[in-house]
């Protein structure tokens, strides 16, 4: 067995998030969120979960039967940014952006492993005041519960993580989940609502009113939580149809799972504003659609047929219309920037920029082989986390774009 198949092994038996140097465990712990090709990577998720089940292997830092323990606050005194210097890491390790959250035009907080410190996920704030727009919150230690035995320092314990538009509450998850209520500055475990029992993955989302949080089980089951902002009072909010949850998503002050209907290939997205009454929307397109959301409106990315790819577009998820279409080639993935603006990555070093005015090109100055994973966006600003751990900055909604150092 080789270093990649330990380290493989460890993930699956604790559930922790490893990032792009590892691309299996990446897309198998984020799947339910944001990254590419969303479909596929819930079908993997769900796999994984069978497996370890069926096998008797834990997938959670409680896996050893030990009883979950109380919420623990997770204080310290924050370092500012930069570190003064970077500890030796494994060879191997990743090392970088792992996650980015822009809650305003002028506030962004990124989630970076290994940086300034070894097995350690790091917060970071960015409201104009430090020299280098890049304050340090908090540092994500590793300790042996997070790995479900020996620390690994080629990955850190938190690889997701989600701020609130209000910019105090967020939640950030690896093998465990965690809360904060105060900006980034301290963070609480989770134990009860969707952090109960043993075992299981995590994603969560906002809306202006309630955090949502889905669970996907040992057993391969989903539950959907909810609770207000600003408290930790969860409670269950199932869809109608929880058999098979591709991805969750927001839009607007909506909730919405893309689902596939259990026994069927149709895939549908069941949406709500509360968690108890729901509406669904089927999609306009069958096969590896791709789903990507803006503030108020959802895009889709459709396979290719006669030559190009359909783009659609659901304004508060109340219908598809056309979008516009890709040229021959098509896209390996669509990202919505603003509800009228989607990036669209259409091969190695390229990207074009789809509006209702047509579509132009754009560079995003990555390196060759560097894919664009993750966007975020306020206003103009918009922030891209790609596949080397590195973040990529545009401030005129996506026209140009620089490397952040």
């Amino acid at each position: 067995m080789n270093d990649i198949e330990d380290r493989v092994r460890r993930a699956l038996r604790t559930d922790v998030v490893g990032v792009d140097a590892l691309p299996l465990l990446a897309d198998i712990h984020r799947g339910a969120t944001r990254r590419r090709r969303r479909r596929a990577v819930a079908t993997v998720a769900v796999s994984a979960l069978l497996i370890a089940g069926a096998a008797g292997v834990a997938t959670t830092i409680r896996g050893d039967g030990r009883a979950a323990p109380e919420p623990t606050p997770l204080t310290q005194t924050p370092s500012l940014s930069p570190s003064p210097s970077q500890p030796a890491l494994p060879d191997g390790a990743v090392q970088g952006v792992v996650d980015v959250s822009v809650v305003s035009p002028i506030l962004s907080f990124r989630l970076t492993t290994n940086v300034g410190c070894v097995a350690c996920s790091t917060v970071w704030q960015n409201d104009g005041q430090a020299a280098d727009g890049w304050t340090r919150l908090y540092d994500f230690e590793g300790t042996t519960d997070d790995y479900g035995g020996e620390v690994d320092p080629s990955y850190g314990p938190v690889a997701s993580f989600v701020m609130a538009a209000n910019g105090e509450d967020g939640w950030a998850w690896g093998s465990r989940l965690r809360v904060t209520h105060d900006g980034g500055h301290t963070w609480n475990v989770l134990t009860t609502g969707p952090a109960h029992g043993e075992g299981g993955t995590y994603d969560v989302t906002v809306t202006d009113e309630y955090a949502w949080a889905l669970r996907g089980t040992r057993a391969g089951e989903f539950e959907l939580w909810r609770a207000p902002l600003g408290s930790d009072d969860w409670a269950r909010a199932d869809a109608p149809d929880m058999g098979n949850v591709i991805r969750m998503f927001t839009a607007g002050n909506q909730v919405a799972l893309e689902s596939s209907t259990a026994g069927a290939s149709a895939v549908h997205v069941q949406h709500s504003a509360d968690g108890s009454a729901w509406s669904d929307l089927a999609l306009p397109c069958t096969g590896e659609s791709q789903i990507s959301a803006a503030r108020s409106a959802v895009f889709i990315l459709c396979p290719p047929l006669g030559g190009s790819s359909a783009i659609y577009r659901a304004e508060d998820l109340a219908s598809w219309k056309p979008f516009g279409h890709v040229t021959p080639g098509g896209a390996r993935a669509v990202m919505a920037i603003t509800d009228d603006r989607v990036l669209l990555d259409t091969g190695p070093g390229k990207a074009k920029i789809v509006t209702p005015d047509g579509t132009t090109a754009t560079d995003l100055g990555l390196d060759p082989g560097e894919i664009p994973n993750e966007v975020s966006t306020s206003g103009s600003t918009s922030f891209l986390a790609t596949s080397l751990n590195r973040l990529v900055e545009s401030t005129d909604a996506g026209a140009t774009w620089h490397l952040v150092p």
